[in-house]
């Protein structure tokens, strides 16, 4: 069948209207496409942009408690170590009202750097109270049930005290292999004694009466020369509240706590070296030297 001339006008002017709708829909589609790429390349700019930020803000804040350690070893002014000493305080007391168990990396610098600043300036107001605060936070225990523990100077001694009365040298026994509260036994012609699990006031005021003062004075009786005592310590809880310090010349302790009594007056020649030798120490052992100490 012969298509008129109208009809084949009518479907070339259909035609060339399909083409024009697709030419215009394909400008359009690489309108939206160049349209939703720049979108795309903007918010991937924006990202990498957001993210040097966040970086950046991450890498100050990192480095921040660096800076303060500085300022505190080597300040630039007296007013900046004024500064510096206030803002470690606050630092500790936010922690430990928010529960936050310490860094130790960052309480190790700051208590070396407290101990430089304190050694250079030994009246510097405030200071030796911030320092106690640190000791406490670094070395606060583990758990609240220090109370329960045994007094580290009475724990049973296996009637090793008794036994050297007689003023003859006496077997040593062993250490129990576990206990709490076991294990005070003297050794080296009873210069040293060993406790552990217990607690201990470095100003017992009851230290004469104790099993270990019991000990030393019956090593001494059989060696004069026994009178350098040590006190070997492990996982106990040690505190000190000022006063007199018990007649043991050295204590060594392993995975100890410490508190440290705060007070509003200034520290005395014991306090300032008790909390000097502690801000100096390894997070799990150390040493203190009480025979200077006056």
């Amino acid at each position: 069948m012969a298509i008129s001339e109208k009809d084949f006008e009518t479907l070339s002017n259909n035609v060339s209207e399909l083409r024009r709708s697709l030419s215009q829909s394909k400008a359009a589609a690489r309108r939206l496409f160049l349209a939703l790429l720049l979108i795309s390349l903007a918010a991937l700019g924006w990202s990498i942009h957001v993210g040097n930020k966040v970086n950046a803000i991450e890498d100050d804040l990192s480095n921040n408690w660096r800076r303060s350690v500085a300022q505190l070893a080597s300040p630039k002014s007296p007013a900046q170590l004024q500064a510096a000493v206030t803002s470690l305080r606050a630092q500790i007391e936010t922690a430990k009202a928010q529960g936050t168990p310490p860094d130790q990396e960052k309480a190790a610098a700051y208590s070396r750097a407290l101990s430089r600043a304190l050694k250079a300036n030994p009246t510097l107001p405030g200071a030796w109270n911030t320092a106690i605060q640190m000791v406490d936070y670094r070395f606060a225990p583990e758990t609240q049930s220090v109370a329960s523990l045994p007094n580290c100077l009475n724990t049973p001694l296996n009637q090793a005290a008794n036994a050297a009365s007689s003023q003859q040298p006496q077997p040593i026994p062993a250490a129990p292999a576990s206990g709490v509260g076991e294990g005070v036994h003297p050794q080296q012609q009873g210069e040293t004694l060993t406790v552990q699990n217990c607690r201990l006031a470095l100003d017992d005021a009851n230290f004469g009466s104790s099993n270990a003062a019991k000990i030393l004075a019956n090593a001494a009786s059989r060696d004069p020369k026994a009178g350098y005592s040590v006190l070997e310590m492990s996982n106990a809880y040690i505190t000190y509240s000022g006063g007199a310090l018990i007649p043991i010349r050295e204590i060594h302790f392993r995975i100890c706590s410490f508190n440290i009594e705060p007070t509003i007056e200034a520290l005395d020649e014991r306090q300032q070296s008790i909390v000097s030798q502690l801000l100096e120490a390894e997070e799990t052992n150390g040493t203190l030297q009480l025979s200077d100490v006056k």
